[in-house]
């Protein structure tokens, strides 16, 4: 929600995966792989966002496993 200023309340991607405290969390189990693969996307592009990796590289991989 735009109109919510305060975060996390307004939600939204905003790359903190890519820190050690996120990566620990029992739900993040595993995306530490998947960082493995966007960090050379990141370093070969830096204009582009962590947040925007993340994003994209979620509705790819739901695409491939079909949904």
């Amino acid at each position: 929600d735009k109109n919510i200023e305060e975060f996390p309340k307004r939600g939204g991607a905003n790359g903190s995966l890519r820190f050690e405290v996120e990566l620990k969390h029992g739900a993040n189990a595993g995306l530490v792989n998947a960082l493995k693969i966007i960090q050379p996307i990141k370093d070969k592009y830096p204009g582009v966002t962590y947040a925007d990796l993340f994003q994209l590289a979620s509705a790819t991989a739901i695409e491939e496993a079909g949904g």
